[in-house]
């Protein structure tokens, strides 16, 4: 009976451990790494196939490695996102959200710019092919950016806090949460969700708490 007592306790202890892990994101990042390994060591493998026993795809080497970037170099950083994503959901989702998108944005960039050594891409052509994928990035998340910035603006200078009556934007009612990407009001009636970029820029208007009883 003890016996069974003990280790019903231990693959409890076993199951909140591996829980904490995935809570945590570390069981993300330990596969980021793996994958960084894994890269590392196909890599190796391909040139020393290429030299050895596969001399005659030699003039793929270039296409062989660039194809093991891409899809080892997505999988590391789809898994370090999702890690920091699970690090900071305590905090907040549209914080851990943003942090996900900038990381996905900077490790695309990073793996893009390997690309261009594989491929022996001249100075001059990887500076114009950085400054293509900078603008288009910079388009696609212009929005998503200001409403970072404009949400971390609030959070440090605090205009308002949960709970506070408020009207912004026209909208009158109760703050239920202050993330980074959005405001979200309750009416009472409904939640309405206010990007973070339209706060700032808005007049808004807060109860008194002598005001508020």
């Amino acid at each position: 009976m003890l016996k069974e007592h003990l280790f019903e306790r231990i693959l409890f202890l076993i199951d909140s451990m591996k829980r904490l892990v995935v809570k945590a994101g570390l069981g993300n990042f330990i596969k980021a790494a793996i994958f960084a390994a894994l890269l590392v060591v196909l890599i190796g493998l391909t040139e020393y196939a290429l030299q050895t026993y596969l001399k005659f795809l030699a003039e793929y080497k270039p296409y062989l490695t660039a194809g093991e970037l891409v899809v080892i170099g997505y999988l590391i950083v789809e898994n370090i996102g999702w890690g920091l994503y699970k690090r900071f959901e305590i905090v907040s989702k549209g914080t851990a959200s943003i942090i996900r998108t900038i990381t996905r944005v900077a490790g695309y960039g990073i793996i893009l710019s390997s690309l261009t050594s594989v491929f022996n891409v001249n100075p001059a052509a990887a500076l114009t092919i950085g400054s293509f994928s900078g603008l288009v990035i910079g388009f696609a998340f212009q929005n998503v950016l200001g409403n970072a910035i404009a949400g971390i603006f609030i959070v440090i200078t605090r205009p308002f806090k949960i709970g506070d009556m408020v009207e912004i934007k026209g909208i009158k009612g109760r703050v239920h949460e202050i993330g980074v990407m959005r405001t979200t009001i309750d009416t009472g009636e409904e939640y309405v969700l206010i990007p973070s970029s339209s706060v700032v820029a808005e007049i808004i208007k807060r109860r008194k708490v002598n005001e508020s009883s």
